[in-house]
């Protein structure tokens, strides 16, 4: 989430069940999707560009 009120950028689906134990999901695929999916919008919503190295 964001500081300052904003509107819903994008509705992601969480496939997994509740409780969830990350170092379980640290190397699901599925996981690492969503995950790249969620910091990518943040990363939008921020203007972030990566440097080339």
């Amino acid at each position: 989430m964001m500081t300052t009120p904003e509107r819903i950028r994008a509705k992601l689906h969480v496939p997994f069940a509740r409780p969830r134990r990350r170092t379980e999901l640290a190397f699901d695929r599925t996981y690492l999707k969503c995950r790249e999916a969620a910091l990518e919008s943040l990363r939008e919503r921020a203007g972030f560009v990566e440097v080339a190295e």
